[in-house]
């Protein structure tokens, strides 16, 4: 019986430690991403921004199809910020 809750316990704590060190790898990668972010010239996105039509209610950003996906989804995550 000792020996199934050493090899019980072990396990807990492998996983823990497992899943400690996957979340602490992923913020620090999520940290970097938005460190890049911040750093990128928003002017330049602001360019090519196609059209920008605002109503009382809500405001409609038009992102041209041409542009490339990583742009857009900077330009969208700089809308979600502002």
């Amino acid at each position: 019986m000792k020996k199934i809750v050493k090899v019980a316990s072990v396990i807990a704590v492998g996983a823990a430690a497992g899943a400690a060190i996957s979340f602490i790898k992923d913020y620090r990668t999520m940290k970097k991403m938005e460190e890049k972010m911040e750093k990128m010239p928003v002017h330049k996105i602001k360019k090519r921004l196609a059209k920008v039509h605002k109503s009382e209610d809500e405001t409609i950003i038009e992102v041209p199809k041409e542009m490339v996906f990583a742009d857009r989804l900077r330009v969208c995550l700089h809308i979600l910020k502002g």
